[in-house]
């Protein structure tokens, strides 16, 4: 188990989502075209909190997970809401994907309410997950 497969076992989750409900994916710096209906993410890291005093002793990693549901303006909303709907069946409390023997437990979701991107054309419904990982 190892902190540096937190990210990519975040990574591999999105991604048998994404391909087992064909959406696209805007990956974090690659070269990505916009077209129509897609998904971006972001993973931001929390406070480590160590569980025990002595060296090696098991940390705490926790954080959020944000995807954003993109959209073009004056489409509707039906599309988006269905694919936050399949977000949180995919990840809903207790579900978890492990990398490399590095288990990461994906506890809470809150979705908002759609908001309007900085470039006009679209907009955008981001849902964040709470997840820990324990190392």
């Amino acid at each position: 188990m190892s902190v540096v497969d937190i990210n990519p076992a975040i990574r591999t989750k999105i991604y048998n989502f994404a391909d087992a409900n064909s959406y696209d994916v805007a990956w974090p710096n690659e070269e990505f075209e916009p077209s129509d209906t897609y998904l971006r993410f972001y993973v931001m890291p929390s406070d480590t909190t160590p569980f025990g005093m002595g060296v090696g002793s098991v940390e705490d990693y926790s954080g959020i997970l944000q995807i954003d549901i993109v959209f073009k303006v004056n489409s509707g909303m039906s599309e988006a809401e269905a694919i936050k709907s399949n977000i949180a069946t995919e990840f809903q409390k207790g579900s978890y994907e492990e990398y490399n023997g590095t288990k990461v437990l994906f506890e809470t979701l809150y979705p908002a309410k759609s908001m309007r991107d900085s470039d006009e054309a679209w907009m955008y419904i981001p849902v964040s997950i709470k997840f820990r990982c324990l190392t």
